[in-house]
């Protein structure tokens, strides 16, 4: 999902031995004109401002029982969508206790530095891969645009899909997410028995 999307699109550029096929999850392919936005985002300091970073900064961390941060999680536009199940699973592992309460456990500033270092060069070019490659993206996502799809004509076996929800429509939408995957993997798998026969 997201950057982790992205840096498997890359790592399959750069070693598509390992995988039988990626599925991006709500993450962009970044065009040539995206990549240097990035650069220069990061070259001029503006970086917080195009990931999630700006976001992260002064994020509460710390709550006094797992109600609380339920209820904070779900007054967040982030999170206002997610599945019930999901936002339970988030706060049960996404949280640790502590002498105060809870606490999360993925450290803010780590995030932050994550975000900041968001890649601006591919490893390769698009057409050069040579696995199925998927996109999935969140009809109401702002993170995969109408001009990265132009990417994803470039790749032999690509495919387009979108899903209902934003960003993090995985969470919100964990069912239809699952057939979806399930459906690919299968065709995937199929093919890849035909290829071998």
């Amino acid at each position: 999902h997201s950057l982790g999307g992205m840096l498997h699109y890359h790592a399959a550029l750069q070693r598509p031995e390992l995988y039988r096929g990626v599925v991006m999850l709500d993450s962009p392919m970044t065009t040539w004109l995206d990549q240097t936005l990035i650069w220069a985002a990061k070259r001029f300091g503006f970086i917080d401002r195009l990931t999630p970073a700006g976001r992260t900064l002064g994020r509460r961390e710390q709550f006094s029982c797992t109600d609380e941060a339920r209820q904070y999680f779900a007054s967040k536009a982030l999170f206002r969508a997610f599945d019930p199940d999901c936002l339970d699973a988030y706060i049960e592992h996404g949280l640790e206790p502590t002498a105060q309460g809870l606490r999360l456990r993925f450290d803010p500033e780590t995030e932050i530095r994550i975000y900041r270092s968001v890649p601006h060069v591919t490893p390769g070019w698009p057409h050069a891969l040579k696995i199925p490659l998927a996109v999935v993206r969140g009809s109401q996502s702002r993170v995969v645009l109408p001009h990265h799809a132009y990417l994803l004509r470039l790749v032999a076996h690509g495919e387009a899909h979108t899903l209902p929800g934003g960003h993090m429509f995985p969470l919100e939408r964990p069912r239809d997410t699952a057939i979806l995957l399930k459906q690919l993997f299968n065709r995937w798998s199929e093919l890849d028995r035909r290829g071998a026969a």
